[in-house]
Formats: C-alpha cells, sequence, structure tokens
C-alpha cells in the first residue's frame, strides 16, 4: 500500500453505528481508538460516534447515519406481534372441519376395459374427424384464393382488351390520316 492511501477497519458494531457497551463485555475496539496501523506502526485516532438524542443524520463522510426511533420502533413490533395473534385465531376460527362421506361405488356400471375400448375408439374417431376438419378448411382455403385469382386475372384480361382496342383504334386512326396526307 502506499503511505497516503490506509485502509481502517472497524469492528461491526461501530460500523453501524452502535457503540460497544462495558455491560456486554464488548470492550475491544472501544469507540474512537482504532489500534495501531498494521502499515506504518502508528497509532490512529478515529472520533467517536454519537449518538443523536433527536431523530437528525448524523452526516459521516460518504453516508448518513439515522439513529433508531426506539419507541417507534417497540410499536411497531407490538404491531406486527398483535396481527401475527390476530392471523392465528383467524386460521383456527376458520379451521376446515373434517368430512364423513359414506364410501360408495364409483364409475357407472361398465367394465374397465370395455371403458378403456371406447374411449380409444372415440379417440381415433376424433383424429379423424380432425383431419377431415382440416382437409376441408384447406380446400376451401384452395378456393377461395383460387376464385381471387381468377378475378385478378379477369380484371388483367379486361384491362388487356381495353388497351387492345385502343391501340387498333389508334392504328386505324393513324392510317386515315396518312391515307388523307397521301391523297393531299
Amino acid at each position: 500500500m502506499s503511505d497516503n492511501k490506509r485502509v481502517y477497519t472497524r469492528p461491526l458494531e461501530q460500523a453501524g453505528g452502535m457503540n460497544p457497551s462495558p455491560e456486554r463485555g464488548d470492550l475491544t475496539g472501544q469507540a474512537g481508538n482504532l489500534g495501531p496501523d498494521r502499515a506504518t506502526g502508528v497509532d490512529e485516532q478515529e472520533p467517536a460516534i454519537e449518538q443523536p438524542d433527536s431523530g437528525q443524520p448524523q452526516y459521516r463522510g460518504g453516508y448518513s447515519m439515522i439513529a433508531p426511533n426506539a419507541s417507534k420502533r417497540s410499536q411497531l413490533q407490538l404491531m406486527a406481534n398483535r396481527e401475527l395473534e390476530d392471523l392465528r385465531q383467524w386460521k383456527e376460527t376458520h379451521k376446515p372441519g373434517t368430512l364423513n362421506l359414506a364410501p360408495m361405488r364409483l364409475g357407472g356400471l361398465a367394465a374397465e376395459h370395455k371403458v378403456r375400448r371406447q374411449q380409444q375408439i372415440n379417440l381415433q374417431g376424433s383424429k379423424l374427424q380432425q383431419r377431415a376438419k382440416k382437409e376441408e378448411y384447406d380446400r376451401k382455403k384452395k378456393e377461395a384464393e383460387e376464385l381471387e385469382y381468377q378475378k385478378m386475372k379477369d380484371i388483367q384480361r379486361e384491362k388487356a382488351n381495353k388497351l387492345e382496342e385502343k391501340r387498333k383504334q389508334e392504328d386505324m386512326q393513324r392510317k386515315a390520316q396518312q391515307q388523307r396526307q397521301y391523297q393531299q
């Protein structure tokens, strides 16, 4: 590491804004004392983290710390506990009861192998019906396309006929004009 950049490590309690308490027996790393720097052997002093009594944010470097509001937290915790208890009671009161049904024979009067055979026949028949429907749909679609194509061909034929008639009239007019000019 270079001399102008140093890495400071602090215990988790200090990083979160909580001072270690002597009652808990946590005396390692008192606030403000980080111990000797491993690279240089020099003791570095960090200013102590103060707990603001008001709800004002505390600004430190690139981040802000807001002290928790103990009364608000306890109210929220009580409300959450009450809601959990209400949910548990509601689940107990709305618990579904037991069902007592008399045993009965299900499935009708036909034997299983007969029913399965009938299902297989129905399945094969439905496949054939689907195939027939698809073929009918394709046939109708093809007929519609051919009809549309035939309409377009008729329109183009009419246009070609009109154009041919117009060309013939122009030829006749040109020939008539040439004959008049030749006779003069």
